[in-house]
């Protein structure tokens, strides 16, 4: 058996995570349980802290796990017959959070290969050559830190703390998932100390999730801004917003532009859901000319 487990081609799941079940009322959610050895998610895009795997209401359950396997050499994810499978940076679940310095990890730049540089929430990396940084590749986890988790009913806590000699960064990193009261409410708060020499500068964002259950189409979104000038860049290989659905809410929301005298622009970059600085300077550009 342990001879046939080497030669799968896929990484099936095993027993459960570590993971907690808050409630508050008829609100319920699992939260996964950050884990260096046995952790749900041990990638290095997202924070491990608090990852949600499904919240419950009203007969409803939101998020859940989308994909059925990983493999490490998948690099975002693909299908396989009816089967999704995942790259061990994507396998994530509910509002899966990574932070940014400049669309890289911090101090990824100034690593030298062999070097480490940073990733808020994961740990510790190591930079193995000279190529760019890329969120979807799996880097080796040089130090994860040390993890605290405190969990109540109706909230979980998490601590990472920090400290890297070599880069001189540093920090003390709290998150807290808390349902409020009996309402349909879960908050996600952070709270970030610099302990290192050096300064800290990064942005956070997470994915929402079930945006097809929202009470509106995007085209009346987009009809709502109407005659003002709208750039719109849907990226090709953008699995989060398939272009053929795209250029559908452009096109029924272009008929409103096209009634008060304006049309809606839209550009398709060859690439996958990001802003790198190329593409911020075609849009800074395209902003300085409107009138």
């Amino acid at each position: 058996m342990r001879a046939a487990c080497l030669f799968l081609p896929l990484l099936l799941f095993a027993a459960e995570p570590p993971q907690a079940e808050l409630h508050s009322g008829s609100l319920r959610a699992r939260v996964y349980l950050p884990d260096p050895t046995n952790g749900f998610y041990r990638g290095t895009r997202f924070d491990w802290s608090g990852m949600v795997e499904t919240v419950q209401y009203g007969g409803h359950t939101f998020y859940g796990r989308w994909f059925q396997a990983t493999d490490p050499g998948v690099h975002d994810f693909e299908y396989r017959g009816a089967e999704i499978v995942a790259g061990p940076n994507t396998a994530a679940t509910g509002p899966a959070e990574e932070f940014n310095t400049n669309n890289k990890a911090l101090a990824y730049d100034e690593a030298k290969p062999g070097g480490t540089f940073i990733k808020i929430g994961a740990g510790v990396l190591r930079r193995p050559d000279e190529r760019d940084y890329d969120r979807f590749r799996l880097y080796e986890v040089v130090n994860p830190g040390t993890w605290t988790n405190r969990i109540a009913r109706n909230s979980a806590e998490f601590i990472q703390q920090l400290n890297d000699p070599s880069s001189g960064y540093g920090y003390a990193y709290h998150k807290n998932v808390r349902l409020v009261g009996s309402s349909a409410e879960l908050h996600i708060a952070h709270t970030f100390r610099n302990t290192g020499k050096r300064t800290i500068s990064s942005r956070v964002y997470n994915h929402i999730g079930n945006e097809d259950r929202l009470p509106f189409d995007y085209d009346e979104v987009l009809a709502l801004a109407a005659p003002k000038a709208m750039l719109i860049v849907a990226p090709i290989k953008d699995r989060y917003a398939r272009l053929p659905d795209v250029q559908r809410e452009v096109e029924a929301a272009a008929r409103v532009y096209r009634l008060l005298g304006r049309e809606l622009e839209v550009w398709t970059p060859d690439d996958f859901n990001r802003f790198p600085l190329p593409l911020q300077q075609q849009v800074y550009d395209w902003l300085a000319k409107l009138p």
